[in-house]
């Protein structure tokens, strides 16, 4: 009995062993790739020239800040921004996201000034951070909601929420913790999805067109194999703007 016992903790031990190891892998890989933040201006005119123009205002965090491109001119706002132009539209871009933001700090830190913007077209990414730090999903959903609300209320803009990514290649996100945040990617989906049904906003669905190209390592990461390189953002910029144009 006792050496049952004993054996018995001694997978255990080794089964919670791998489980911190594995978790501890994904964000030392990422900090070790010692991306550096997008310089950010917050303020971009893009098509000058051009008569009409709208402020296009978008929330989130690195993904949104375009951490693993190299120029900010390769994130995906700013590249959605560029189709616009070449619609004969210009583009105001107003960027409010950091890396590492949550549902909490959208409201917190950012969603004032894109509110005080008064733009006619937003885009908000969020999530990630949030599905990553383990927040419940009833959590996720209220902060979002105080989002929309505020945005709707407050503002007379077109609102399109995108849905979190299938993000971080196999050879960064190690089994079971890729099968868990498989899992919590398509549940943080399904929230964000009914969000925009049941408001009456735009849903861009990112994640399903690209996840079979962001399960794995290629071009279209950046050096941490999570954050996506100016490859990366193009495939989800011709989504979002598609979408947007419908």
């Amino acid at each position: 009995m006792k050496k049952t016992l004993l054996i018995l903790t001694l997978i255990l031990l080794v089964i919670v062993g791998y489980l911190l190891f594995t978790h501890h892998y994904i964000y030392r890989g990422i900090g070790l790739a010692h991306l550096p933040d997008v310089d950010i201006s917050h303020n971009y005119m893009i098509g000058n020239k051009i008569d009409n123009k709208i402020i296009y205002a978008v929330l989130g965090d690195s993904l949104t800040a375009g951490v693993g491109a190299d120029r900010y001119i390769d994130s995906f706002p700013y590249l959605i921004a560029k189709d616009f132009t070449q619609a004969g539209v210009g583009v105001n871009l107003q960027v409010f996201a950091y890396p590492g933001a949550r549902s909490e700090n959208l409201i917190n830190d950012l969603l004032e000034p894109a509110i005080k913007s008064q733009p006619q077209l937003v885009t908000i990414l969020i999530g990630t951070n949030d599905m990553h730090g383990f927040i419940s999903l009833n959590k996720f959903k209220k902060n979002y909601q105080y989002v929309i609300d505020q945005l709707k209320t407050r503002t007379k803009a077109k609102i399109f929420l995108i849905s979190v990514p299938f993000i971080g290649s196999d050879a960064l996100i190690l089994e079971p913790w890729r099968y868990y945040f498989n899992q919590e990617t398509i549940k943080y989906n399904q929230v964000i999805k009914e969000l925009a049904d049941t408001n009456g906003v735009g849903y861009v669905d990112i994640a399903t067109p690209t996840a079979t190209k962001f399960k794995t390592s290629g071009s279209h990461y950046s050096v941490d194999n999570f954050h996506p390189s100016a490859e990366g953002y193009a495939l989800w910029s011709k989504i979002i703007y598609d979408k947007i144009n419908q």
